[in-house]
């Protein structure tokens, strides 16, 4: 027998002989470049997907508050003015952008049943998002616009967001 075989059509040759690997050399080659790329996406997924944590969160809360509000109903508390002011730090850890919305204030007040019962009721305040602004043009003409700050802390890549949040019940 001749080392060497036509095909049908004449256009390819095999080696008579030849081992499984050398038969198979491009087939096996393409299934482990196909691997490494599914690798190399995971990977480029992996690093490419947010992940935004909270580093830092302060509530800043006046000292009269305590005092101020013991034994007072809910609508009572909804109804008192105070400012509050949420210090926070948001961080994205990994390289592709992403947001988090920024955080409700929840207020717990506590209360019993029947004299029994613990439970509590909640106060949820949003954060302001926005104030307005005004300028004044002439004694008779006023400029007013809105500033707005966002609902969302947006953060690219690595980026960190260091912000001084107001919340004021409504």
């Amino acid at each position: 027998m001749s080392d060497w075989l036509m095909s049908a059509t004449g256009a390819a040759y095999i080696q008579q002989g030849a081992t499984f690997w050398q038969a198979n050399f491009w087939g096996i080659l393409g299934s482990i470049t196909g691997v490494a790329g599914l690798i190399v996406s995971w990977f480029s997924f992996k690093y490419n997907t947010p992940h935004i944590e909270v580093d830092k969160m302060y509530l800043v809360v006046p000292d009269w508050v305590v005092n101020d509000w013991k034994g007072k109903s809910l609508n009572e508390l909804k109804n008192s003015y105070l400012d509050y002011e949420l210090e926070i730090v948001v961080r994205n850890k990994r390289g592709g952008s992403g947001s988090i919305d920024k955080p409700n204030l929840v207020i717990g007040i506590p209360y019993r049943v029947l004299g029994l019962i613990n439970r509590e009721r909640y106060i949820i305040i949003p954060p302001i998002t926005q104030h307005e602004e005004s300028k004044k043009e002439s004694e008779n003409v006023t400029s007013v616009w809105t500033v707005r700050h966002g609902r969302a802390f947006n953060l690219s890549g690595g980026e960190k967001a260091d912000e001084n949040l107001e919340y004021i019940p409504t």
